[in-house]
């Protein structure tokens, strides 16, 4: 394990700079779970800052999961194994890691998605298609791009909630938590993944309770935005210079400066 940290500029919060700049060590495979950060004493030397900055940064790290500060005379600050990241405070990290993927959230909504559509087809009121049918309807008429992304992330977290189940529910909120995340970590926004009237059409086969037609329109939904988000998530991690294993390409790991 090499840290030589560089002093960073003056800033106007010098603690997010430093977790930044130790957060980015970390992603990047500079530094690997298990390893021990320098003391907070070398640290603030070499990013050229005080140890109370160096203190707080160690914090905000800890609670966002990065690092564990243990005590005693082998204590200090040690990489985690970073299986304790939250998924909406984390996505873009979680995604540049390849812990959280576009493949593996779609493999779980194909298989509990069709399901949760004929649950709902059978229990949804008419108060909640009348709603779903303004949300369609905004949604493909809104300029605004993230309105349009909440607009159709509630689509999806009102079918959730229809279906009755709420394990069901739950799990839709943690698709739709990780989609709207990460539609707005990937630019630009104004890239659309939802294929103007999929949801109208599903809506209109849940007004007419026809359960199986819904749920094979919910498939084709899903298939057509897995393809565009795996489409926007190659991009991104071509730019952010990820390989497929989660470490860094090895054009970007000779070029990293810490």
């Amino acid at each position: 394990m090499s840290t030589d940290f560089t002093q960073i500029p003056r800033s106007t919060n010098l603690c997010d700079d430093v977790a930044a700049r130790i957060k980015e060590a970390i992603i990047s495979g500079q530094v690997t779970p298990g390893d021990p950060l320098p003391g907070e004493i070398e640290l603030a030397s070499q990013f050229g800052v005080s140890r109370p900055v160096v203190r707080e940064a160690l914090k905000t790290l800890q609670s966002t999961g990065f690092i564990e500060i243990r005590r005693g005379t082998k204590g200090g600050a040690f990489v985690t194994d970073l299986s304790r990241l939250n998924l909406v405070d984390n996505l873009t990290d979680l995604v540049r890691l390849r812990r959280m993927t576009v493949d593996h959230m779609f493999q779980a909504r194909m298989h509990l998605e069709p399901e949760m559509m004929r649950l709902a087809v059978e229990r949804i009121s008419e108060e909640e298609i009348e709603k779903l049918t303004e949300l369609v309807a905004e949604s493909e008429t809104t300029t605004d791009d993230y309105r349009r992304i909440e607009l159709n992330s509630e689509f999806h977290r009102i079918i959730g909630r229809a279906c009755g189940n709420p394990f069901y529910a739950l799990l839709m909120e943690s698709f739709m938590d990780f989609a709207r995340s990460f539609r707005l970590t990937v630019e630009p926004l104004s890239h659309n993944i939802h294929r103007r009237g999929d949801h109208g059409e599903i809506v209109a086969a849940m007004a007419e309770r026809n359960a199986e037609k819904a749920a094979a329109l919910a498939m084709d939904h899903l298939l057509y935005m897995h393809k565009k988000m795996k489409e926007f998530e190659d991009i991104y991690l071509d730019k952010a210079g990820v390989a497929e294993n989660g470490s860094p390409k090895a054009a970007d790991r000779k070029s990293q400066a810490v």
